[in-house]
């Protein structure tokens, strides 16, 4: 039975939550949770910020196993840590078999992640970056085979640009999100 809500209806949803006035503590959970509803093959997704180069910090997270996979920041590797640096975009698929992150894969292997996505985020002119991190411990493919043809292509979403450096405590209404990667970055066609 598939839990999941259609792509279109989540993705439609997102869109419309997007003009509700939110701050950013109410809007990174939002989008992580649209995420984890709306890519197929990953079951945990989390947020990850810093600002201008201070610690790295998790913000939103679907799940327990967010916060441990997290640990990757202390490593100072794996591949939100990628994206927070230089990446915008991170595939690990099969992340067993990765020898990228050889302090990080042993213990996200151990906690059961089979792959792994991250994606950098921009959200706001004052510095703040953010890794939108998806996790899988059900597919070690990144876009895992469907029953059916899947083409998930949002809009470059927007960014949170009007967020004041202090966004993390801020009640000042959010805006939006822009992300560096190409839409083409989330596109796949997937077949039986």
């Amino acid at each position: 039975m598939n839990t999941r809500p259609d792509v279109r209806q989540a993705i439609a949803a997102a869109a419309r939550s997007i003009n509700h006035k939110r701050t950013l503590d109410e809007t990174l959970p939002a989008i992580a949770d649209v995420a984890r509803a709306s890519v197929p093959g990953f079951d945990e997704v989390g947020i990850s910020t810093r600002h201008n180069g201070a610690k790295v910090q998790t913000s939103a997270a679907t799940g327990d196993l967010v916060h441990q996979l997290d640990d990757q920041y202390g490593l100072g590797e794996g591949p939100c840590v990628d994206t927070l640096r230089q990446a915008h975009v991170v595939v690990a698929p099969r992340i067993h078999h990765d020898p990228r992150w050889p302090r990080y894969v042993p213990g996200a292997v151990e906690l059961g992640l089979c792959s792994q996505l991250a994606v950098k985020l921009y959200l706001d002119d004052q510095g703040t970056l953010g890794g939108l991190n998806l996790f899988s411990t059900t597919s070690d493919d990144v876009a895992p085979r469907q029953s059916g043809p899947l083409s998930f292509s949002p809009p470059a979403p927007p960014s949170l640009s009007a967020m004041p450096a202090n966004a993390r405590t801020s009640t000042r209404p959010c805006t939006h999100v822009r992300s560096s990667a190409r839409p083409s970055a989330f596109s796949w066609n997937a077949t039986p």
